[in-house]
């Protein structure tokens, strides 16, 4: 193979002033190398890879490359990505496109043109956490440049520009590096403006979704945990009353777990409120992900209690058991359940009175001692409500 001079990180560590017409020329090169292999997306495009030979950059380094429709291996891409170049689909374990190319080529544009990467990273997490969700700043160069950088590191994929016309665009911008007059220079202004709020909008956009994503993810986690939860609290009731007659019905979302001994019933369910807003414990501060509810009830009375699945001040999210009593009802004072929203919200929170209050301090439902004192505080009322001795 012919020797290279030197590697585009070489040139930028060379510290030589870059200007745009420069670097407008750069991103040319490299796009039309990218053109010319259009049947292969590169996967790792950053300054290392990209040679100068023959009087102009070339791309170099197809080592992870893929045929255009070929399947992605992740196991090739494994300690395989340059964090400061690989796009959201790369972090999130999704195909590579030719916009996954793209976006690298913007980043690499961001950083020619400011000097620095477009994501401060340092750290590989940081950098993953970066791509997916933090709005692009990109603010050296005209407006022109800057909007078309914008858009090649667009959040999603189909939102970004083809290569081809980024070399046309790029060819525009070289022809007529200062416009053609002022209404062309303020146009071009307006146009990096649309597309800095754009990538704002992106990037928040990118955000929820990531949580909402997490979210998903922890409410299924907590429906598996309170059917093992229900499950065990059945079995312990078995073992100790074998002539208890339990019950389970459901769907695979929603479930809920009966027992009927003597005169009462103990019912549990999973997945009753199984996506609950933060904006329904907004005034208290509680982030509860999903809901159930635990109840004892007899002819002539019930008592239940609210299971939440929250996070905790350690950070970390576990079943919690709360209780509730009204202040104004007639008869006051018995432990019952709330559905999420105003009630509940305002019985926890430190800044108002309220008519509804907590019985009890929350019981979490977690550590083998915890889930023990739940399963006999369940059984001792299911107990008493079976006699007739269960009353406020």
């Amino acid at each position: 193979m012919p020797r290279a001079e030197r590697s585009l990180r070489d040139h930028l560590k060379a510290g030589a002033a870059i200007t745009e017409t420069e670097a407008v020329l750069t991103l040319l090169e490299i796009a039309s190398g990218l053109l010319e292999v259009d049947d292969w997306v590169h996967r790792d495009l950053k300054p290392e890879n990209v040679l100068r030979y023959g009087n102009r950059w070339n791309v170099a380094d197809f080592g992870i490359a893929r045929p255009t429709e070929a399947k992605t291996s992740l196991r090739t891409l494994k300690d395989a990505l340059s964090p400061p170049y690989a796009a959201p689909e790369q972090w999130n374990g999704q195909r590579a496109t030719h916009a996954t190319d793209v976006y690298a080529l913007g980043c690499i544009g961001a950083e020619i043109l400011s000097g620095h990467s477009l994501y401060p990273g340092p750290n590989v997490d940081d950098y993953a956490e970066q791509h997916r969700r933090a709005p692009p700043l990109i603010t050296a160069g005209s407006a022109p440049i800057r909007s078309l950088l914008l858009r090649m590191v667009a959040k999603p994929a189909l939102a970004r520009p083809h290569i081809e016309d980024v070399l046309s665009e790029l060819t525009s911008i070289q022809a007529r590096p200062g416009g053609s007059g002022p209404g062309a220079v303020a146009l071009g202004e307006a146009s990096a403006r649309i597309a800095e709020a754009t990538a704002r909008a992106e990037a928040a956009l990118a955000e929820e979704e990531a949580r909402r994503h997490e979210r998903t993810e922890l409410a299924a986690y907590a429906f598996s945990e309170m059917c093992s939860i229900a499950s065990r609290l059945l079995g312990e009731i078995k073992a100790h009353a074998p002539q208890a007659k339990i019950q389970e019905a459901g769907t695979r979302h929603k479930k809920s777990f009966k027992v009927e001994f003597g005169s009462a019933k103990l019912t549990i369910t999973a997945g009753h409120y199984p996506d609950i807003p933060l904006s329904d414990f907004a005034n208290c501060g509680w982030d509860v992900v999903c809901g159930d509810i635990v109840s004892v009830e007899t002819a002539s009375y019930e008592r239940s209690a609210s299971l939440w699945y929250a996070k905790n001040d350690r950070g970390s999210y576990r079943w919690t058991e709360v209780a509730y009593q009204s202040l104004t009802r007639n008869p006051s004072g018995i432990p019952r359940h709330l559905p999420s929203g105003r009630d509940a919200d305002l019985a926890a929170s430190n800044n108002v009175m309220h008519t509804w209050s907590l019985t009890h301090v929350p019981r979490d439902i977690l550590t083998e001692d915890e889930m023990n004192s739940f399963c006999q505080r369940w059984m001792d009322l299911l107990s008493k409500a079976a006699v007739g001795n269960l009353a406020r």
